[in-house]
């Protein structure tokens, strides 16, 4: 285990300088990290063996979800069923979830999950967008011109700004998208010319707009929907296009 999100420094044997964000998870869930020995691959590859095991047990044939959260569902159903009809390895005259429901009281109880997220600070736009991975988050107008903290969880990003939520959304997966703003700047309904970054608007369940071609300040710009409603020209048809995208 020398990757760079758990270990910090490999030392002599299985000694390593584990960083702090891994150190807190392991300290929730109560686990131990136990490293593997430079140059033997065999302890390397029982464990590999073991993640080859449940593949081929649940996930042969490919199962396709349409989220984490329905997939996770998924999974923890066949994970029961499999413990209530597969007998123990070492007492084999019981099932593994009787064994299991047997020493219930003795376990530690389950403290919820963990609050894993990557955290990056990044700058706001003046029309209220976060870029991160190579797609655009909005967050609430009065957040624009300062730093906020971007906290990327595996289904969802959220914008963090002097301790407080500013924006949340689902994760993109596709790359070059942006998620419509939240509440637009009244700098953002009144530039008269179209930034770049508006260009690609492709929204969730929104309207999107699109330049339909390159504008100067003082020249007349055409907006349209994505539906194809919405038609209109100049700032004040930019604003009017940006705000029915928020509504």
């Amino acid at each position: 285990m020398d990757a760079k999100t758990a270990v910090e420094t490999i030392f002599v044997g299985r000694e390593r300088a584990y960083n702090r964000r891994f150190q807190q998870i392991c300290g929730h869930y109560l686990v131990d990290p136990v490293a593997c020995t430079p140059a033997s691959g065999w302890e390397k590859g029982q464990v590999e063996n073991q993640v080859g095991v449940v593949c081929r047990r649940f996930f042969v044939p490919r199962p396709r979800f349409k989220s984490l959260a329905e997939l996770n569902a998924w999974l923890r159903d066949r994970c029961l069923a499999w413990a209530k009809s597969h007998p123990h390895p070492e007492l084999r005259e019981r099932s593994t979830w009787d064994v299991f429901e047997a020493e219930r009281p003795s376990l530690v109880p389950y403290a919820g999950p963990f609050d894993g997220y990557h955290a990056v600070p990044a700058s706001v736009s003046k029309t209220c967008l976060v870029r991160f991975d190579n797609n655009r988050y909005s967050v609430e107008a009065h957040a624009v011109g300062r730093p906020v903290e971007i906290r990327a969880y595996a289904e969802r990003v959220e914008l963090w700004q002097d301790g407080k939520l500013v924006g949340e959304h689902a994760r993109l997966r596709t790359r070059q998208r942006c998620l419509r703003p939240a509440a637009l700047h009244p700098r953002a309904r009144t530039e008269a010319r179209c930034p770049a970054e508006w260009r690609p608007l492709q929204g969730v369940g929104a309207a999107t707009c699109h330049a339909a071609g390159p504008a100067q300040a003082g020249e007349s710009t055409q907006w349209r929907s994505a539906d194809g409603g919405c038609s209109q020209r100049g700032s004040d048809g930019w604003a009017g296009c940006c705000r029915s995208s928020v509504h």
